[in-house]
This record gives structure tokens, C-alpha cells and sequence, in this order.
């Protein structure tokens, strides 16, 4: 099992378990003894972190994949409030 990123140029690279991202392996009493829950968890989310992720997996029954969006509003929510303090700052008033 792997996780990757989907990179600007749309390459795929594959996701390491560091500062950045944690990988786990969960079991539970509720999955066959063969099965297990994957995770990823992206820290400190930031709008570069925006893109798609893919899980990747393959055992003796076959191979699956699924892709994730990970997506925000906090980049335009940024833009606009910065658009609106520089009109605001260099606006004309009439006297």
C-alpha cells in the first residue's frame, strides 16, 4: 500500500511518512484478519498543499486505487480580503 501526490506538472510521487505526512496502519475487531484501514493525515494544511491524493494497493485478491481531492477556500478568502485592503488603502475621496 502507498500513498501519492499528485505534483503542479501532474506527476504522481510517492508520499513519505515524515513532519509533513503521517501514514498509518489501523487495525480493528471489526475487519477480517487480513484487512487493515490505511491513513494519511496532512499536517499544517496550507493552499500548496491543495491537489490530489491517490492510495494505491495490492494484495493476493488484486490491486485497487482511489483518488482523494484535497481542496480550500482559505487562498481566496486571502486574495479577496488583500484586494479589498489595497483598494481601501489607495481610495480617492472627494473633498
Amino acid at each position: 500500500m502507498k500513498w501519492l501526490k499528485q505534483t503542479e506538472n501532474g506527476k504522481k510521487i510517492e508520499i513519505q511518512d515524515d513532519d509533513k505526512y503521517d501514514i498509518t496502519k489501523q487495525f480493528s475487531s471489526q475487519l477480517q484478519n487480513d484487512e487493515f484501514w490505511y491513513t494519511l493525515l496532512v499536517k499544517n494544511v496550507q493552499a500548496k498543499d491543495y491537489t490530489n491524493y491517490f492510495c494505491e494497493g495490492t494484495n493476493k485478491y488484486g490491486s485497487g486505487d482511489t483518488t482523494i481531492a484535497l481542496f480550500g477556500k482559505i487562498l481566496n478568502f486571502w486574495l479577496g480580503c488583500f484586494l479589498f485592503c489595497i483598494k481601501s488603502k489607495y481610495s480617492i475621496k472627494s473633498i
